[in-house]
């Protein structure tokens, strides 16, 4: 019952706005009810005559609700009726089994450990042909989920909900063979099944749904683990003192230790809660800070205190010790705002910081140590880097924490593009005069015309444009009439406008495949340089649905999206780049 109910926090905790996660805590906490039911029936006192029993059959609905959370999106969908149906049996059934005698009658208490003796009643075979039914049916969906993934670590953890949910089969099948047979069965062999099963499917699911979600458990599992359920076996062992010398119903020591196990447990999740005001302050002090950067655009005194008014921001939101911006200038970086480290403009070497990617980095011997670079890149090129130092409160950082960062790396970036384009047209505007200005812009609209197509930039109505019709790719009539047709396939003489829709999905599905990596794909974990392609090709031309593409390629949803604008705008390109050689050749 204990591990139940702990496991169930704990799943949800972690994970508050995960439907699997909720899906599973209602299933663990509804087993956590069905132990206490076992733990009353053998031990049986006046004070727990009130006691109906505990939905046995709602119980298993819930488990196999959670099933269909697991399996893939198009293989959902085929029972997508059967579970409107196992909730209104189940309410049925457990109304007759506890207010009725037409199921079983409860002859007598069992002795000791042994079950309880029932009278079958007419309706008894409805019982088992419910419960193997479904215990079955999630069985075959978490198989079918194990089947259909191709990520080796998700497959491990679905292989414990196989197991976990065997054994709860087989304690079903137990069970009803010793009502129907009425035999005095242990009831040992029956909480040690059930028992092991949760606990091999709690700790699959959880494993599962920090997998799906990005996230690593490291120690944390263990840790609370022993701290909570050593905590209620001290709580337990007291009540069991209170209740062989005090006569307490078992009922209410059960209830103390379940009420211990949930407060100790969501502690820390409702001081996060707390504090969750205080991190959206220190968000919205950042993006105020940008916004300071981007209204002083060009002016390099004001420019320096916007950009060390957003660093302070950084740091202090993600509590780092310490933290700098550095910018690329000739062959060295040059600290430009500085937040407890070296001063400003001091030079720092490039081969550390020369990075296309956020980068964590282990501490090392230095006095301060570097742990995370994230790159300020803008057209492909790094012009500098935010530089953190450790965190204060622990030895690395989170995913969220990352995720801020690598957003304001990417909004100083973008600023800092319209900087320096700001500059140099301000230089041009003071050195040229008016009219070899009128006559330099004739000159470049001719080179710009005859530019190769790899220098085009692409605008965000473009990239705007490919989405939508990637969304529609084997819509041949809604692609036909595209704008995007216009661009990418003016020199072709297509006679309808369907031609034109099939001539489009092909481009656009000839673009994607630029993005393939060279070599075979993996067929386990594919590497990072994969990603772009597989995100696109599985979202697009297969039409799976992004949770099974991110469970898949094992990212957290921060960064399926990031890699999946980056990789849109990279097809952009291709495809326009494509439509510009064929009019060349043309």
């Amino acid at each position: 019952m204990a591990l139940s109910l702990w496991l169930g926090c704990y799943v949800v905790t972690r994970s508050p706005r995960s439907r699997l996660a909720w899906q599973a805590g209602l299933t663990l906490w509804a087993l956590a009810g069905l132990f206490t039911d076992v733990l009353i029936s053998i031990n049986p006192s006046p004070a727990t005559t009130w006691w109906p029993g505990w939905p046995i059959s709602l119980t298993l609905t819930l488990w196999y609700h959670l099933s269909l959370q697991t399996l893939p999106s198009g293989q959902a969908r085929r029972q997508r009726l059967l579970p409107f149906f196992a909730y209104g049996q189940a309410a049925l059934l457990d109304v007759l089994l506890l207010r009725t005698h037409l199921i079983v009658t409860d002859v007598g208490f069992g002795v000791n450990v042994f079950a309880k003796e029932f009278s079958v009643g007419p309706l008894f075979p409805l019982l088992p042909i419910s419960l193997l039914g479904f215990g079955l049916l999630m069985l075959y969906n978490f198989w079918q989920a194990r089947r259909s993934t191709l990520n080796v670590a998700l497959r491990q953890q679905l292989n414990s909900l196989v197991r976990g949910t065997f054994l709860a089969v087989l304690a079903i099948g137990y069970t009803m063979g010793a009502v129907a047979l009425r035999v005095p069965a242990p009831t040992l062999p029956i909480v040690l099944a059930l028992g092991l099963g949760v606990g091999i499917l709690g700790y699959g699911i959880v494993r599962y749904s920090a997998l799906v979600d990005g996230r690593i458990l490291r120690h944390d599992f263990a840790l609370s683990g022993l701290l909570t359920l050593s905590l209620s076996a001290i709580y337990l062992v007291v009540m069991w003192v209170f209740f062989e010398t005090s006569g307490v119903p078992i009922l209410f020591a059960t209830a103390v230790v379940a009420l211990s196990i949930i407060t100790h447990t969501t502690f820390e999740f409702v001081r996060r809660r707390i504090d969750r005001p205080f991190l959206q302050r220190s968000e919205r002090a950042l993006r105020a800070a940008l916004r300071g950067v981007a209204n002083d655009l060009g002016e390099r005194e004001t420019l320096d205190r916007g950009l060390r008014s957003a660093l302070a921001a950084v740091v202090v939101g993600v509590n780092a010790r310490w933290g700098a911006i550095a910018l690329w200038e000739g062959k060295d970086f040059i600290i430009r705002a500085s937040f407890h480290w070296q001063r400003v403009g001091e030079r720092l070497p490039a081969d550390r910081l020369n990075v296309r990617e956020l980068t964590t980095l282990p501490p090392d011997a230095t006095p301060r140590p570097l742990a995370v670079v994230a790159p300020l890149i803008t057209e492909r090129n790094p012009i500098g880097a935010i530089l953190l130092g450790q965190p204060k409160g622990g030895s690395a950082y989170g995913e969220h924490d990352l995720d801020r960062v690598a957003e304001a790396a990417d909004r100083l970036a973008d600023l800092m593009r319209h900087v320096r384009q700001h500059e140099a047209h301000a230089r041009e505007l003071g050195e040229v005069l008016g009219t070899f200005r009128a006559r330099e812009r004739e000159l470049q609209e001719e080179i710009e015309a005859l530019r190769p197509a790899a220098s085009r930039t692409i605008n965000p109505q473009q990239v705007a444009d490919v989405e939508d019709a990637l969304r529609r790719l084997y819509d041949f009539s809604y692609l036909g009439e595209h704008s995007l047709g216009t661009e990418i396939l003016a020199s072709h003489g297509l006679a309808t406008h369907l031609d034109r829709g099939k001539a489009l999905n092909v481009a656009l599905v000839a673009a994607i495949e630029k993005l393939r990596p060279a070599g075979a794909e993996p067929r386990e974990l594919p590497s990072r340089e994969w990603h772009p392609y597989l995100i696109l090709r599985d979202a697009y031309i297969h039409g799976e649905s992004n949770r099974d593409i991110m469970s898949r390629l094992y990212v957290s949803e921060a960064t399926f999206h990031r890699t999946r604008r980056s990789a849109l705008r990279a097809v952009t390109k291709a495809l326009f780049e494509m439509g510009h050689l064929a009019t060349s050749i043309n």
